[in-house]
């Protein structure tokens, strides 16, 4: 079956030149994508298979997201979602340990294009005794306003997603 789709997939890179150049409407693509979003368990990634596989079950284990694993080892998430329905990989305690990166953004502010200070929103109100509104107001502010403020880093962190219901 397989093969199969390796031919039909090859006959439609030679006649649109890529597979990316494909219409999405296209009957024969429509067909592929249908059956394979409906049969997960029969897509192969032989080429990792030297996977480490204990790094990525800590890192599930921890609670991060499966893409930021993937986008840290290098490796499609749909590989460690295959690992995962194969029984190689476990996400039970992924489930309950879920993480989200929670951006702290840090700024600078200028008045008349002059610079004042920097810092995440909260300490910009401190040294400045502006509101947080108006703050991140100043945010869209553009060269012509009295106040703007550029954003110039990240203090982001890992945080555990809380359910509430």
């Amino acid at each position: 079956m397989t093969t199969k789709f390796i031919n039909v997939v090859c006959k439609l890179e030679s006649e649109y030149g890529s597979v990316l150049n494909v219409p999405d409407d296209n009957p024969v693509l429509v067909k592929i994508q249908r059956y394979w979003k409906s049969h997960p368990e029969k897509i192969t990634y032989e080429s990792y298979e030297d996977l480490d596989v204990g790094r990525i079950q800590r890192m599930l284990d921890k609670g991060y997201p499966k893409s930021y694993i993937g986008q840290v080892l290098d490796i499609p998430p749909e590989v460690i979602n295959a690992r995962i329905v194969n029984g190689k990989l476990s996400d039970d305690k992924w489930k309950h340990n879920k993480l989200r990166l929670k951006h702290n953004y840090v700024y600078a502010m200028y008045r008349n294009n002059s610079f004042i200070s920097n810092g995440t929103i909260e300490e910009l109100t401190k040294k400045t005794g502006k509101t947080i509104e108006t703050l991140k107001h100043f945010r869209h502010a553009n060269d012509h306003t009295l106040y703007r403020m550029e954003k110039i880093g990240d203090n982001a962190e890992w945080v555990k997603i809380r359910w509430e219901f």
